[in-house]
């Protein structure tokens, strides 16, 4: 039998905000493992107990599972409720006990002020031309880009040239 796999969704939540779309970060707290101090976006991991957040189907099937996930992740980290969950792009990277998996996703934000948890210690509400402004987690800069893209109707770029995009907007060549 294989290693097992360790499952992980993030959301990149939406609110438009004079005529613009803002994109939430938050600051990891120093004390976290992982990323310490550097801003991300809501996120976990897939659990044992979140099939029982969706129904069943007739075949003992669960549908929809990350979805849930993300929202109960969101309103975790961030205390936010989200809807209207759309994929993105998927992440995959090795872990100490197996390979990981990381769904993002982006999703808009219905209801609920900000209220961090233990593990965040300071949030913004930013458009991409903030990006610069933070020291956000690798890939995550270019996974806004690419929502921007998206919510304007301009088409998606490769992988590639979000990073060109994103080094460019930190005045990298």
């Amino acid at each position: 039998m294989g290693d097992p796999h360790y499952v992980a969704a993030t959301a990149i939540v939406i609110k438009k905000e004079d005529g613009r779309f803002r994109y939430l970060i938050s600051q990891r707290s120093m004390s976290e493992e992982n990323f310490p101090g550097l801003w991300t976006v809501p996120g976990g991991t897939l659990e044992e107990a979140d099939h029982k957040l969706v129904p069943v189907n007739e075949s003992g099937q669960y549908y929809n599972v990350m979805d849930a996930v993300v929202k109960r992740e969101v309103e975790e980290e961030v205390g936010l409720q989200i809807d209207n969950i759309r994929y993105l792009l998927s992440l995959a990277y090795p872990k100490k006990k197996g390979p990981a998996l990381c769904l993002s996703f982006y999703a808009d934000h219905v209801d609920g002020k900000v209220k961090l948890n233990h593990e965040m210690i300071d949030y913004a509400w930013i458009t991409v031309d903030n990006l610069p402004k933070y020291n956000i987690i690798q890939g995550i800069p270019e996974e806004i880009v690419m929502v921007e893209d998206i919510l304007n109707n301009r088409p998606v770029k490769s992988w590639d040239e979000y990073k060109r995009i994103v080094a460019r907007m930190h005045g990298k060549n």
